[in-house]
Order: structure tokens, then C-alpha cells, then sequence
């Protein structure tokens, strides 16, 4: 990976590592919101394992696309960005 002098100084950049993520089918939710709003929606998620025989496989693991310290909690309720936005960033 190539390095990039920063503007803010980032201690724990070392303890950072990239390692492969073999899910194979697997469920997943996008979900919007406060973290109040977060728990009814992962144990829909869990009803749904329970309800078609899943089994767990793997660690639960959440992707932000926001900086949650930074991003206000009015701001958090938008709807989710297009392919064209992630792509752009």
C-alpha cells in the first residue's frame, strides 16, 4: 500500500492490517440511523438466521461510511449513497 504523508496525526496507523474476508453467502442490512435504532434491526437480522435454519459463521462486522464522531446525528438519517457517490467518494 502506497503511504501518504498525513495532516493530522494518526498514532494507531501501524496497528492497521488488511486481511482477507472470506464470508461466502451471508446476510447483511444497510441500516440509517442513530445507534438507539441499531438494535432492532440487527435482531431482525438474528430472526432471520433463526427462521430459515442459518447458522452463524464468522464474526458480526460493521462497514461506516461516515465518521460517526464527526457526522451529527441529524446528518445520519440520509438516505444511502449511490454507486456513483462511493465511487467519487
Amino acid at each position: 500500500m502506497e503511504s501518504k504523508k498525513s495532516k493530522v496525526s494518526l498514532p494507531a496507523l501501524s496497528k492497521v492490517r488488511f486481511e482477507p474476508y472470506a464470508e461466502g453467502r451471508s446476510l447483511q442490512l444497510f441500516h440509517i440511523g442513530s445507534y438507539d435504532d441499531e438494535a432492532p434491526k440487527l435482531k431482525q437480522l438474528h430472526d432471520e438466521y433463526m427462521e430459515h435454519d442459518l447458522t452463524f459463521n464468522g464474526p458480526h462486522h460493521e462497514i461506516y461510511l461516515s465518521d460517526p464522531r464527526k457526522t451529527a446525528p441529524a446528518e445520519q438519517d440520509h438516505p444511502p449513497p449511490t454507486r456513483q457517490e462511493l465511487m467519487t467518494g
